[in-house]
């Protein structure tokens, strides 16, 4: 029996993917004056931050970071959740049959950005943050992390995600992993537990 139902934010949760991406190539243009094309870049979304700046070798990372927020916040009245997740998560929640949370690269105040706008907040009851531990996906630390807070069984725990990032971290710390494959891009490669196309499907879980 699922007891603990964990979601990732950006591609899972909420269409973010382009906006981020494109904020971060145009960051590292104007301050870098480097031209990084978007593919190559795909490899850093849903980490954090400094890490994607790592992997790009930035040098300037400050300057690159701030510049990064400016025009992610300039873009964010285009962000929307993925189709579906505003009914399946109500439905969830109404079932009385399971807590929800969230396990996510962002920093805390770049959750409540995107929680405030999408009006997220009443949904989940336990968050877990970059802040909150030292290692950061695909390390178990987050989800250990959220096991710690919320007291959940692991067993009883599916965290569900976009990434092979999300699958380390969830199958590091002994519980089940979800893939959401409606923001995944290598959904052939990426192994899960379970599988859902539509975010209406994670309501088999509660059944």
């Amino acid at each position: 029996m699922i007891t603990h139902i964990v979601f990732d934010i950006d591609g899972t949760l909420i269409d973010t993917e382009k906006y981020v991406l494109q904020a971060f190539q145009k960051s590292v243009l104007e301050i870098e004056n480097r031209l990084i094309p978007l593919e190559k870049l795909q490899c850093v979304f849903g980490v954090p931050n400094q890490e994607a700046m790592e992997k790009m070798e930035i040098l300037k990372t400050r300057q690159v970071e701030k510049r990064w927020d400016e025009l992610y916040r300039q873009a964010f009245c285009n962000v929307a959740l993925f189709d579906g997740i505003r009914e399946s998560l109500q439905a969830l929640k109404d079932s009385g049959r399971c807590t929800l949370g969230i396990i996510t690269s962002k920093l805390d105040i770049e959750l409540r950005l995107d929680f405030d706008y999408q009006k997220m907040w009443p949904y989940f009851s336990h968050f877990v943050c970059a802040s909150d531990t030292k290692l950061h996906k695909p390390y178990p630390d987050p989800m250990l992390k959220y096991l710690e807070k919320s007291g959940a069984n692991p067993k009883e725990t599916i965290y569900i995600g976009d990434t092979v990032y999300d699958k380390q971290c969830a199958h590091g710390a002994g519980t089940l992993f979800g893939l959401a494959v409606w923001g995944a891009h290598n959904k052939n490669t990426v192994e899960a537990d379970y599988y859902f196309d539509h975010p209406k499907d994670i309501l088999q879980l509660i059944k």
